[in-house]
């Protein structure tokens, strides 16, 4: 599940650069709970990687209209920060 091969889009070109905010957002949540769960199918995804795609969702996300769901997305990745084992956040 590295950015660089994960389908950005369905039928679209560009790959996961070019994906919405929403799906690097729920791809860092799928890959999140495929870490905590250290499930084979995890690839070579790293909570690094999950903190990089849910950073990109909150970035792109904020820039469109405030949305209250987006409001819950910091609290996400200090989750993962936490998991990860780190103290910034």
């Amino acid at each position: 599940m590295r950015s660089s091969s994960a389908a950005g889009t369905a039928g679209g070109g560009g790959g996961f650069a070019a994906a919405s905010a929403d799906f690097k957002f729920a791809a860092a949540v799928a890959g999140f709970g495929l870490l905590l769960q250290d499930s084979p199918f995890k690839g070579s995804t790293s909570y690094d990687d999950v903190v990089v795609w849910a950073e990109a969702g909150l970035a792109e996300a904020t820039v469109r209209a405030p949305d209250p769901v987006n409001s819950d997305r910091p609290d996400f990745i200090r989750l993962i920060r936490l998991v990860r084992g780190g103290s910034n956040g």
